[in-house]
């Protein structure tokens, strides 16, 4: 059984969807742990700390195209530097982010 993960907005989650990546408050303080089994009592709390989406795990079905998550993956990221080309660190962020998801070697 293969899993992928995708980034999905805190409204599209649901109780039992499992996490695929630890969540951080905007101190960077760690607030769930990979694995964690998502609750109503969770998600309500997620909305307090203005989490707006979240890296849920999804099983791999036979004839889906694994490359469209790293799609969308690396979409993601190009959206998130998209402000960000002036100083001399989210360059080379950005490309080790893109490489790291796409499963090369930097």
């Amino acid at each position: 059984m293969a899993m992928s993960h995708k980034q999905l907005p805190i409204d599209q989650v649901m109780p039992g969807m499992v996490l695929a990546d630890q969540i951080c408050n905007a101190v960077g303080t760690v607030l769930l742990v990979p694995g964690t089994v998502m609750s109503e009592a969770i998600l309500t709390s997620l909305h307090r700390h203005q989490i707006e989406s979240l890296p849920i795990l999804f099983e791999i079905t036979e004839g889906e195209d694994p490359t469209q998550n790293v799609q969308e993956q690396c979409a993601r990221i190009e959206h998130l530097f998209r402000k960000h080309a002036a100083d001399d660190a989210s360059p080379m962020l950005k490309s080790l982010l893109l490489h790291y998801r796409a499963g090369e070697a930097a």
